[in-house]
């Protein structure tokens, strides 16, 4: 079941339901969430948590009746490589799904450039993938305070949010809510606990990146024997 609160001091993990379990090793590998604003109109699809991404496009998709998708905007809020490859994913299986609609792409980012800590080359590829896409591309705006339509479809990439149980708990977490971990990616608070991936933050920031977590699995497996 979902883990709904963590007693640290304790060691149990408390689920939906009314179950608990008790531990004496714990390993936090629960990625991070997305909090879209509240309350504005449109068809909205966050990118996070990842494990439920498909089931949401799906009833996004089952929502969109095809006598009712002559003309729609796309917009997608984040000028990273989430809100980038998502929007001209979704641009083109809409358009291969309705070809007879019009589809107009829009990405919103806060920066003045796309793809930030990326190279320049991959930079310019994109831009001129979304310009083959005829997709626009809105700079330095917040998408928080984007003025949305009902029949606009939002991609919401907007970067990584922590889910709110760990920092509920006993452990240390930094100033988002992430668990804080040391180099052997141990919590720095409570030493039979690990975090990795997303739902950790070390000392020195790291991306909230999968190619991190994959490279933090072999250490977290032999600290774990070892433990």
């Amino acid at each position: 079941g979902e883990v709904i609160s963590l007693d640290a001091q304790q060691q149990a993990l408390h689920l939906a339901g009314g179950t608990s379990m008790h531990y004496d090793l714990l390993s936090l590998n629960i990625g991070s969430t997305l909090h879209p604003p509240a309350d504005k109109p449109g068809h909205w699809l966050c990118m996070r948590p990842l494990g439920e991404l498909n089931t949401r496009w799906t009833h996004l998709l089952s929502q969109l009746a095809p006598d009712q998708m002559k003309h729609r905007r796309v917009i997608a809020a984040g000028g990273g490589p989430a809100g980038v490859e998502v929007l001209l994913a979704v641009l083109t299986r809409l358009r291969a799904h309705q070809p007879k609609s019009t589809f107009e792409g829009l990405l919103i980012t806060r920066d003045s450039s796309i793809l930030r800590e990326h190279a320049p080359g991959a930079k310019r590829s994109m831009l001129r993938e979304l310009r083959q896409a005829k997709a626009q591309v809105l700079y330095n705006t917040d998408a928080t305070t984007f003025e949305t339509q009902a029949d606009d479809i939002v991609l919401w990439a907007t970067g990584a949010q922590a889910h709110a149980w760990p920092s509920a708990s006993a452990l240390a977490v930094d100033s988002n809510g992430f668990v804080m971990i040391d180099e052997q990616l141990c919590s720095t608070s409570h030493a039979n606990v690990y975090a990795v991936g997303d739902c950790a933050a070390w000392q020195t920031p790291l991306p909230k990146a999968g190619v991190i977590a994959v490279r933090m699995g072999p250490t977290l497996v032999h600290n774990l024997r070892a433990s």
